[in-house]
């Protein structure tokens, strides 16, 4: 179900750069879920390099 815009009386998407006029909505969905996905795996296992991230997903 779309939410009603009360400032401008448009229905917003589920899509946040759809609604903003990207080009290419649903990738920039995709690239902004998988971002968070990689903050909270970080946050979660408390890893504070990149490097600990490769070689705990390698093994």
């Amino acid at each position: 179900m779309k939410a009603a815009n009360k400032a401008s009386g448009k229905l917003a998407s589920n899509n946040i750069f759809e609604d903003l006029g990207f080009e290419d909505p649903d990738t920039e969905l995709l690239k902004a879920d998988l971002i968070l996905a990689i903050s909270e795996k970080v946050r979660d296992e408390g890893i504070t390099q990149t490097v600990e991230i490769l070689n705990s997903t390698v093994r």
